[in-house]
């Protein structure tokens, strides 16, 4: 049995008769220890996807789903009693912004105790003790000092660990990672990915990595989910997506990449924006960029096809030969 099941799950704000649709159709199936990442531009649904995973959409967020397990346990019919027991205890998630999502009016020590107090027993003492194991396990320098510090004391790279340990204080199960990377230099980006691929596979989680950074699913994730305007747009393991895309939006992803455009004077991009929720284009919701657009992706939306190493929406996939050369993608 799988540890995560979803089928058909979808977001929608707005009221009944004008729906803003944040998230359509969204199919996945991960099993335990497995990597999984989520990437597309900014608007493509991605973060609303775990947001949805984690039941944190609030009103007038609708969350649909024609199934939605977690280790056998049906999440859509939970008591929402339940579904706090197992947020934060089985299913975690790090949040975009390490900054926002600290507290800034208690210490690392009090929010590191605070997470572990709700899901475990012990006494202050031997909560501190944990709290501080924790700071230990994602190598924050001279832990004992940064316990009694605050968020604005330390750096966004440290935020971001604080971040992390909290996430993994009471062992889940399933991690999901949200941007874990993106306020961060380079060099520090290269240390947050590698301590948390580190811990993933030291502690068997699943993890679901949401990110814009094709890089980094390139190196860490299994397999990979593309999507646009809340859309799977195509679907499969690593080496066969990104060495052979059959999508067009994921090859004008690849293709724009720094390392896809070397000797060229400008880099490669996609004309146009990600359409906001009350500009959706009728038919295909990318045909507007498409370079290879005709009449009836303009009134017909694909549905999601099955291929043998992948799944793909779009009347016109490209063939083995139609894709960019092989990538050699580093972080």
């Amino acid at each position: 049995m799988a540890l995560l099941e979803i089928e058909n799950l979808s977001v929608t704000f707005g009221s009944a008769s004008r729906p803003l649709k944040a998230l359509d159709g969204l199919n996945l199936c991960m099993e335990q220890g497995e990597v999984v990442g989520i990437v597309g531009e900014s608007g493509s649904g991605k973060s609303t996807a775990g947001l949805a995973l984690m039941g944190l959409i609030d009103y007038p967020g609708r969350v649909t789903a024609r199934r939605m397990n977690f280790d056998g346990r049906d999440l859509l019919r939970m008591q929402e009693s339940e579904r706090q027991a197992l947020r934060g205890k089985d299913i975690a998630m790090i949040f975009q912004d390490p900054l926002t999502s600290l507290n800034p009016c208690f210490s690392i020590a009090y929010q590191l105790e605070e997470t572990l107090r709700v899901h475990q027993a012990g006494t202050r003492g031997e909560l501190r003790e944990r709290a501080l194991a924790l700071l230990r396990l994602v190598e924050i320098p001279d832990p004992e000092q940064r316990m009694d510090a605050y968020p604005h004391q330390l750096s966004g790279g440290m935020c971001q660990r604080v971040m992390l340990a909290m996430a993994i204080a009471c062992n889940p199960r399933l991690l999901i990672a949200d941007e874990p990377t993106t306020a961060l230099d380079v060099t520090v980006q290269a240390q947050m990915l590698e301590l948390l691929t580190g811990l993933q596979k030291q502690r068997g989680m699943a993890l679901l990595l949401i990110t814009h950074d094709l890089g980094v699913v390139a190196q860490v994730a299994h397999r990979v989910i593309v999507m646009y305007a809340g859309q799977v747009m195509e679907q499969g393991l690593v080496p066969d997506i990104f060495d052979a895309p059959r999508h067009p939006y994921t090859q004008a992803l690849l293709a724009s990449l720094p390392e896809n455009n070397v000797g060229k004077k400008r880099l490669a991009t996609i004309p146009g924006n990600v359409p906001s929720q009350y500009e959706r284009p009728d038919g295909c919701v990318l045909h507007p960029r498409c370079d290879y657009a005709q009449e009836v992706c303009q009134t017909v939306c694909p549905a999601l096809a099955e291929f043998p190493d992948s799944l793909v929406r779009c009347h016109f996939p490209l063939d083995k030969t139609s894709g960019p050369c092989k990538q050699n993608l580093t972080v």
